[in-house]
């Protein structure tokens, strides 16, 4: 006798532009972090989040705060990893960089996805510029001429998902979407909405069709 299927997914996520949308809907807002919208989705009288006025059926899933390259968002400094060097004895390491997703303290809807930029991982003589010391301590004219990287972030909260999930799975998942440029192999600032993958589907040398559709009452040589 075989198992029963797993359950169809449904439902969908929204991913929402912080610095651009955060006075669109209250729950955007920093200083509404922890409201609950009433019975209509909500909030002062105004919809708590994006597509709130629909039937609770008809809602998001969750939906998804990311923020980045904004003056609200700290820059990585200093990055320290916690080593276990036993079941008691744990110790911590200091590095220059990371390119993972870390949980802010106090918080289990909150993560800072580091961004690391292609700039770093070049193989000119200037491609770390900044890595040691800043612009105005470079005593190097030809240096102080190059463009320096920076440590950058992305911020992404969880301000709703159904109860019982935890918001970490939607954390990852927005971390994830950003790895998946649609145009080069790096990362993208938000992210890539999940229909891009077409693209990506079009350009794989074994893709299944080697034609486009072409409308016939416009395309005159079909």
């Amino acid at each position: 006798m075989s198992p029963p299927a797993e359950p169809a997914a449904s439902g969908y996520a929204v991913y929402i532009l912080g610095a651009q949308a955060r006075s669109i809907w209250p729950l955007l807002a920093n200083r509404h972090l922890g409201k609950r919208p009433d019975a209509n989705g909500l909030i002062d009288k105004r919809p708590a989040l994006p597509g709130f006025t629909l039937p609770p059926t008809q809602r998001p899933q969750a939906v998804v705060r990311v923020t980045s390259a904004s003056d609200d968002i700290a820059s990585p400094a200093l990055i320290e990893r916690l080593v276990h060097l036993d079941d008691e004895e744990t110790e911590t390491t200091q590095g220059k960089l990371a390119t993972g997703l870390f949980q802010m303290e106090n918080t289990d809807k909150t993560f800072i996805l580091c961004n690391l930029p292609h700039q770093y991982t070049g193989g000119s003589r200037y491609a770390r510029a900044g890595e040691f010391y800043t612009r105005w301590d470079s005593t190097d004219p030809a240096e102080q001429a190059e463009t320096w990287y920076s440590h950058t972030a992305t911020e992404i909260t969880v301000l709703h998902h159904p109860g019982g999930h935890p918001p970490l799975n939607y954390g990852l998942a927005a971390a994830r979407l950003c790895d998946h440029a649609f145009h080069f192999n790096h990362r993208t600032q938000y992210p890539a909405p999940i229909h891009l993958g077409i693209q990506m589907d079009k350009n794989h040398p074994e893709y299944r069709r080697t034609i486009d559709f072409f409308d016939t009452d416009t395309d005159p040589g079909v």
